[in-house]
């Protein structure tokens, strides 16, 4: 029986989109058909079928429409202008069927050609001749600008535009409005597309892009005989006004814009009658309010030249995050597969001599009875001799007692015997621990390396950020540092996942960089709308450049102090605090497993790797997480390290508490005591670790408060009130005061572990 297969095909819909399209492009060159420049219609018409023809879209359908727009616009006595789209059409299939491109020299030499009879013999008027003309010659310019505007729409993967593709778009739009010449009710729809498409140029571009859109457009109507120079000027300057008004938004833009129009009429009209439409106006600023973000961000891309950089710096961050992330990938499963290996490898142990075989060469060798009491197959021994071996095996040592009775009377090297068999025994048992020890380190290995694997992939899921640019206000700081008379060469804001901002800086090195550096902060923090600080700053007078970062300057402030006691000569707590590169400032604890110099470097590298971890931006999953992979690594004992930390936001105010196996915290505000507390693991013991995160809000005048097990463990359920206790009764309200109050009073109840107090105090900046 046979099968018939179906074989679908995608052609339907191909065609279908091409028909979409012809049909599109044959309603565009009907209007532009249609549009007149000096009493001359179908001129642009024609040039757009011209256009056609060098930049690749569907010809005949521009004919058809070009040519029927002529005889619209101006009747059937425009039966030559209608005529010369079909030449071109002609033309074009010509050049088709030779198999020759046409060149832009040629098409626009033919195009004016084919104007010349109209010229000689439409009308023997001087004036009526140079017109036509005029009209043939710009409807040639106007080829060279319909190729790029067409060019730039038939294009569609394009990511921006250049500025002369925005501006061949913008007059081809122009000369497309002017064969909308539609009324409804009073509302021409010429105006109003033109209104709206100036208001959306200056709301993604600013009032260049808004000014010169309005000029193009009002001199094309202009010449066209649809607008006159007043009007000309009142819609140039309401362009720019509400272009400047940017900030504003899309109804602050529309109120400027209608405003200045009214205000302009006033002064050259001396009139109430406004020189554009107010029913133009208000129809185009409801079009322009509801035109999606979405849209609006994609005109930004193509127009905007700041947010073309914007990006293309976020193309290449991009780029440069998905070739780091790959390597890392690639790292991690390299690791994972070397891992695996270890892990399913069979032990190799070359082979041995089976234990009877050598007990029998070295014992009973050159024995009469030997070929009575061994075989050369297995079972290598006789069952007296099986049995004394089966003894030896399970204790050991070896007597002749252990030999049956009857073997005793007949072998003559019993004693022999059974030296060889305690010997062999002790053999084997130390190759089978060698074997087994061979084993469990392999697979040790291999756990080992797959946990780097998991490390790994766990910092390029880390590294997997996005970093985004902010061309406004990199605008606004140049502006705003032009002010102080500050010339920027390069500037570069970024805000990173967390929100933060941070501001790159090159600008000319001065004498006195002090007062050049307070220039600066003034300039960028007014442009930004928060207070800003000098991160880095590093001046090459030699290069007459200083490089400077900026970072959000903190609202708060802390102060730590800190007070220890060792069990033994070397305590095994380790500390660490101090303000981070991102603005927030960390305070830990760590205790490692027991006292001594051990716990103390097991503590050290637990802190250090959690410091680095933080400088680089990781987050608490990806953190504790290598780290308890680390430990794990270290030693093939336990060994464990616990962590007591507090990482505040000095811009917000907000403190996060992370806890992995350690006591309690406590925030004093005003006499009245919080308890911090999460009860889990340290880590190093388990493969997978969970810290516990408590997030406050502090306030000015608050204390942290955070100390090692060693201070409480005596107290048991009645820690929290001995603490309150304890820190109410403090003498002096200092960190250092508190932390040697804490150490003294739980020293009265006994020293069993190392101890560690650090207490932090919060204040406010006033500015």
């Amino acid at each position: 029986m046979s099968v018939i297969r179906m074989k679908t095909s995608r052609t339907p819909f191909v065609l279908r989109r091409e028909v979409l399209w012809e049909a599109l492009w044959l309603v565009i060159s009907l209007f532009l058909g249609q549009a007149s420049m000096m009493g001359a219609a179908g001129s642009f018409g024609a040039a757009a079928v011209a256009a056609a023809m060098l930049a690749g879209t569907p010809v005949y359908p521009m004919a058809i429409g070009a040519a029927l727009g002529a005889v619209i616009g101006g009747g059937f006595g425009a039966w030559s202008d209608a005529l010369v789209p079909v030449m071109l059409a002609a033309t074009h299939f010509g050049l088709r069927h030779i198999k020759r491109k046409p060149t832009l020299g040629f098409v626009a030499v033919f195009f004016v050609v084919l104007y010349l009879p109209r010229m000689l013999f439409a009308s023997p008027l001087v004036f009526d001749k140079l017109v036509t003309l005029a009209a043939a010659g710009m409807g040639g310019l106007m080829i060279f600008v319909f190729q790029g505007a067409l060019r730039a729409i038939k294009d569609t993967k394009r990511n921006f535009l250049t500025a002369e593709e925005t501006a061949y778009l913008l007059i081809f739009a122009g000369v497309l409005f002017l064969g909308l010449d539609i009324t409804l009710w009073g509302v021409h729809l010429r105006n109003i597309l033109a209104f709206t498409l100036v208001l959306s140029a200056g709301f993604v571009a600013g009032p260049g892009i808004a000014g010169g859109s309005a000029i193009l457009l009002s001199m094309l109507f202009v010449l066209s005989g649809k607008m006159d120079a007043a009007t000309m000027a009142s819609f140039c300057a309401s362009a720019f006004v509400a272009g400047a008004a940017r900030p504003l938004k899309r109804w602050g833009m529309m109120f400027c814009f209608i405003l200045t129009n009214t205000v302009i009429t006033f002064f050259l009209n001396s009139s109430t009658q406004v020189l554009l439409s107010l029913a133009d106006m208000l129809c185009a600023a409801a079009f322009f309010a509801v035109i999606p973000k979405n849209w609006m961000d994609k005109l930004s891309v193509y127009m905007d030249g700041s947010a073309q950089r914007a990006l293309r710096q976020q193309q290449v961050m991009n780029r440069t995050q998905r070739m780091g992330v790959t390597r890392l990938r690639e790292f991690s499963g390299i690791f994972g597969q070397m891992g695996d290996a270890f892990e399913e490898m069979v032990t190799q142990v070359p082979p041995k001599q089976p234990a009877l075989k050598r007990v029998a060469y070295c014992a009973c060798r050159g024995c009469a009875k030997a070929s009575w009491c061994w075989r050369e197959s297995a079972p290598y021994a006789a069952p007296p001799i099986q049995l004394l071996w089966e003894r030896i095996q399970k204790q050991g040592i070896g007597s002749t007692i252990m030999a049956p009775e009857a073997f005793q009377k007949q072998c003559y090297r019993l004693n022999q015997l059974i030296k060889v068999m305690e010997d062999v025994t002790a053999e084997e048992r130390s190759r089978k621990e060698w074997e087994d020890h061979l084993v469990q380190s392999r697979m040790l290995v291999g756990q080992q390396l797959k946990g780097v694997g998991n490390v790994v992939r766990g910092l390029a899921e880390e590294l997997d950020l996005s970093i985004r640019f902010d061309p406004a206000k990199e605008m606004r700081i140049v502006q705003e540092l032009d002010k102080d008379g500050v010339y920027c060469k390069q500037v570069c804001v970024q805000q990173t996942v967390g929100g933060r901002f941070s501001v790159f800086l090159e600008v000319p090195s001065c004498r006195t960089p002090v007062s050049c550096h307070k220039r600066v902060v003034q300039a960028v923090s007014a442009a930004m709308e928060r207070p800003m600080r000098i991160a880095q700053g590093p001046c090459r007078p030699q290069m007459g450049t200083c490089e400077i970062i900026l970072e959000e300057a903190p609202v708060y402030e802390v102060m730590t102090g800190i007070a220890r006691r060792a069990l033994d000569e070397v305590s095994g707590d380790s500390y660490s605090f101090g303000q981070l590169r991102d603005g927030r400032y960390l305070m830990a604890l760590s205790d490692g497993m027991g006292s001594g110099p051990r716990a103390q470097k097991e503590s050290a590298a637990t802190l250090s790797l959690l410091e680095q971890f933080y400088e680089s931006g990781f987050t608490e999953d990806v953190i504790f997480s290598t780290i308890n992979q680390v430990l794990l690594l270290r030693s093939v004992d336990e060994v464990f390290s616990t962590v007591d930390l507090c990482l505040m936001d000095l811009v917000e105010g907000q403190a996060n508490f992370v806890k992995i196996g350690a006591v309690s915290s406590y925030i004093l505000r005003q006499g009245k005591v919080e308890r911090i507390y999460a009860p889990t693991l340290p880590m190093g013991i388990l493969e997978e670790v969970q810290p516990v995160c408590t997030q406050r809000t502090v306030r000015d005048g608050d204390f942290i408060i955070m100390v090692t097990d060693g201070v409480t463990e005596k107290l048991g359920i009645k820690e929290e009130l001995w603490m309150e206790r304890t820190l109410t009764k403090a003498p002096v309200m200092t960190p250092e005061n508190i932390c040697h109050h804490i150490m003294e009073e739980s020293g009265k109840l006994g020293v069993g572990d190392d101890m560690t107090v650090m207490v932090s105090r919060i204040y406010k900046h006033i500015r």
